[in-house]
């Protein structure tokens, strides 16, 4: 659901509107960095190459392990998709606070121009 909201903002401030660009920002930032920083070693950390039966607490049963490279493998793929989705969400972030500091500059040149030339022309 917060993709479609971050999609929906996106969508909204491509034309530029620097209030939604600001908004954009604000929400891919977060979503980045929980993506990186938390998600990615929460999955990483619970990577194993083994699944194992028996040997519980109150088990009886010896633990026995098999070597499963495909859990494994696949929970590092979710480590990369993490970080990669990460990055991204990053990079929009970064772009999108770019463009609105850019739009607010621009319109503050405009202003500082619009002043100075009816200062000028008195």
């Amino acid at each position: 659901m917060w993709e479609v909201c971050i999609a929906v903002a996106a969508a909204a401030a491509d034309g530029g509107s620097p209030p939604l660009l600001l908004l954009l920002s604000l929400m891919t930032l977060p979503t980045a960095l929980v993506d990186i920083f938390i998600w990615a070693p929460g999955f990483a950390l619970f990577s194993e190459f083994e699944t194992c039966k028996g040997g519980g607490f109150f088990s009886r049963e010896p633990r026995v392990c098999e070597v499963d490279y495909a859990r494994g493998l696949g929970r590092l793929l979710v480590v990369a998709q993490c970080v990669v989705t990460g990055v991204l969400y990053l990079l929009a972030s970064v772009v999108s606070f770019t463009a609105f500091v850019d739009d607010r500059e621009t319109v503050r040149a405009k202003k500082n121009a619009a002043a100075l030339a009816g200062v000028l022309q008195k």
